[in-house]
């Protein structure tokens, strides 16, 4: 695929993903509940998903897919507890996902750091739907501890922060014109960079 391209579906899938936590945020204390059930849902599916691509790779030792299979399915069983009735076991839930998400990203960030060009796209798949899932499960945290409006006029600020740096990474990158791997490297590490920011404004690390 010609890097424009990847960088135009790049810029696009970001737009999505930030379009999916808007909505979250406008949700209201009971619809939030039900979102929260569902995202656990999602979670687990994703890692089934990513723990059986894994296996399938020939980039890694057997000890490598083993340690990186272990912490998915820990991943997997988490969100497969029951569901969350109270604010305090949502609270209970919210943080043990969110831990098992950070040991699955830090053990997947080791693997993308070994990986051949061959593996670079799922690796940025993997770490994108993983950055994706931490700030969902960190404004469900502000969700169910903040005022509505509150979350919402913090949401607002960092939201045109975020589509501020995303529009201008895409003009910069389009006005460049070579065509090269280095250059698709470059926007992707830029967009993650993004989203790290955006993630670490509703962090509670």
């Amino acid at each position: 695929m010609e890097i424009k391209k990847l960088i135009e579906e790049k810029y696009n899938q970001s737009l999505s993903y930030l379009e999916d936590l808007n909505l979250q945020v406008h949700l209201g204390k009971e619809e939030a509940k039900q979102a929260f059930e569902q995202q656990k849902k999602e979670i687990g599916t994703w890692a089934q998903m990513m723990s059986d691509k894994i296996a399938a790779s020939k980039e890694f030792t057997e000890e490598e897919i083993q340690k990186a299979r272990v912490e998915l399915e820990e991943l997997r069983l988490q969100v497969a507890l029951g569901k969350a009735e109270t604010k305090e076991a949502i609270e209970e839930q919210r943080k043990a996902i969110t831990q098992k998400l950070n040991r699955v990203h830090g053990q997947l960030e080791h693997l993308y750091q070994k990986s051949s060009n061959g593996f670079q796209r799922l690796a940025d798949e993997i770490s994108d739907d993983l950055t994706r899932f931490q700030t969902q499960f960190d404004l469900f945290r502000l969700q169910f501890h903040l005022g509505k409006e509150e979350l919402e006029e913090q949401w607002k600020e960092e939201k045109h922060k975020f589509l501020s740096e995303m529009e201008g990474l895409k003009k910069r990158f389009e006005n460049e014109k070579e065509e090269t791997a280095e250059k698709w490297d470059h926007f992707s590490k830029n967009v993650k960079s993004s989203w790290h920011h955006l993630k670490k404004a509703f962090s509670s690390n």
